[in-house]
């Protein structure tokens, strides 16, 4: 679904990313009481990030992006050497560039988390000495691994709860009462729609005709993020083959943003399914993907059922890809029997509210985005608000919703 059948059944959605939020800077502690450290103090590139005695010093003041997820000193990036993958791969200071080497996700047990190798930081060999350079590991959720960096990472507000948005009546006030903290518009730019100033915009490149120079320049203006193509599984939506979904995808890549899959409108999860064409087609050519980008839909309107068959199904495709998810499409509509049947008003809401409780307790899921911002004025929707803007009952749920 989205936004071409979608719209048509007069379900709307949302647009571009933000300034990244921050934390103050401060040390990051590790095994042993000693400190991760910039060597040296310096700026070069290459330069070796190590465990060092905690000394207060520059070298030691780091910065958590809680937008990009990115750690910061002195104007650079802690990055895995030459974005490698393999257990032991050094990590040191390097220009921020927005690749998959330099995003760094806390995780609840302080293991600091790098998606694309799918290994954590890790202090090398349980060291104590001082000078021993970091590297990357299989989580294992050792002491090694675990970081304590409370005053580098405290982020200023949760930056999960999105929303996907066209234009509409009313439909900036609509998106700052939605509590969004992000938004999208299965393009590029946003037009006519502009969010409060802490609600960032997130481009997509829609499909093959979306990948031009022109584009594609608009959506690094937008960054850090970008999402890669809409339901190419689908004929009425993107509607492409995997390879041509691959040969396009090396443009994504040299976009320098945190890049998201292709988002399939079914079976994620599924052993050789679109997706998993995709990303097996990826690992082949090295080609790089920092985010699995989902959407689902259900079509039992029963809350509790509905909210374990989103779980399982996010789970599973945490569970095959070991990546982190965006959901960008979710809501409550049966498509079955070549139709679209939608719950109660009372019954979307409610699921609203039980689901949004349920994705803030997944640490691997970094976003989700309900579809969509607009609701039709005089048909059933599964939309926020109406025009004006006025509330739905899904709307006043989604408000309320901590994100």
């Amino acid at each position: 679904m989205s936004a071409g059948a979608a719209l048509a059944a007069a379900v709307f959605a949302a647009g571009p990313a933000h300034a990244a939020a921050a934390g103050n800077p401060g040390p990051v502690t590790g095994f042993g009481g000693l400190c991760l450290d910039d060597r040296g103090a310096s700026t070069r590139n290459f330069n070796p990030v190590q465990v060092y005695s905690c000394n207060g010093t520059d070298a030691q003041q780091w910065t958590l992006n809680t937008d990009g997820n990115t750690l910061h000193a002195l104007g650079k990036c802690l990055d895995v050497r030459h974005g490698g993958t393999a257990d032991g791969t050094p990590v040191n200071l390097y220009d921020c560039n927005g690749t998959g080497a330099q995003v760094w996700i806390p995780q609840n047990n302080g293991a600091f988390y790098n998606p694309q190798s799918n290994k954590c930081l890790d202090d090398t060999d349980w060291s104590t000495t001082p000078g021993t350079q970091a590297q990357i590991w299989d989580c294992a959720g050792n002491p090694n691994q675990s970081w304590s960096a409370s005053a580098a990472t405290a982020p200023a507000a949760s930056s999960r709860k999105g929303v996907g948005v066209v234009s509409f009546a009313g439909v900036s006030s609509a998106l700052a009462q939605s509590g969004a903290s992000w938004y999208y518009t299965w393009t590029t730019t946003h037009t006519g729609i502009d969010g409060p100033a802490n609600t960032g915009f997130v481009p997509m490149i829609w499909g093959p005709d979306s990948v031009t120079p022109t584009a594609l320049a608009q959506a690094h203006s937008a960054g850090p993020y970008l999402l890669g193509f809409n339901e190419p599984d689908m004929a009425a939506q993107s509607n492409m083959t995997v390879d041509q979904a691959l040969s396009l995808w090396p443009q994504l890549m040299e976009n320098g943003t945190i890049l998201g899959s292709p988002a399939v409108a079914y079976g994620a999860d599924t052993p050789g399914g679109w997706l998993d064409r995709f990303m097996s087609g990826a690992r082949a050519n090295g080609y790089r993907v920092d985010f699995i980008a989902l959407h689902w839909y259900g079509g039992d309107f029963d809350t509790p059922d509905a909210v374990n068959q989103l779980h399982a199904y996010i789970q599973a495709v945490h569970d095959r890809y070991h990546l982190p998810i965006w959901l960008t499409e979710y809501a409550l509509i049966d498509f079955s029997n070549g139709g679209s049947r939608y719950p109660t008003d009372p019954q979307q809401a409610a699921f609203v509210t039980a689901s949004t409780k349920m994705l803030a307790e997944l640490p691997y899921l970094q976003r989700y985005a309900w579809f969509g911002l607009s609701a039709s004025d005089t048909a059933p929707s599964t939309g926020l608000f109406r025009s004006g803007p006025v509330a739905t009952d899904a709307g006043r749920a989604y408000e309320a919703a901590a994100g």
